[in-house]
């Protein structure tokens, strides 16, 4: 009878094992999502120094790359910010100038591409 228990239990744990979801111990592939950007859109002129970002969350993401440089990624002339960032924003103090900007997802298997924006920076007059 104790070998027929055994015997049922070790045929029943690999189909507890997938019922009970492989999201225990696999995290979903974020390579073919895209980030929304909410705030500030693409090309847009704001005034004054304090610029928040805002962009749409990613799901199964455990945080957001966030880089601001000036000027081309192909050629930065001055990197502001390269950080990770948990929520779906940040705030920077800025000076006056064309930046490019963009974030993407990432989780311990898999990130997303990144998604670029422009931004020009202008003083109050």
């Amino acid at each position: 009878m104790k070998k027929l228990i055994i015997i049922g239990l070790i045929s029943i744990l690999p189909i507890w094992l997938v019922q009970s979801g492989c999201e225990d111990f696999f995290e979903r592939d974020l390579s073919g999502s895209v980030i929304d950007m909410a705030v500030p859109s693409d090309s847009a002129t704001v005034i004054g120094p304090i610029v928040d970002f805002w962009w749409e969350t990613v799901s199964s993401c455990s945080g957001y790359e966030f880089q601001i440089i000036s000027l081309d990624f192909n050629k930065p002339v001055l990197v502001l910010a390269d950080t990770a960032v948990v929520s779906n924003s940040i705030r920077l103090n800025l000076p006056p100038g064309v930046y490019h900007w963009r974030v993407r997802a990432y989780n311990q298997s898999s990130v997303t591409s990144f998604t670029l924006q422009t931004l020009f920076i202008a003083w109050p007059k």
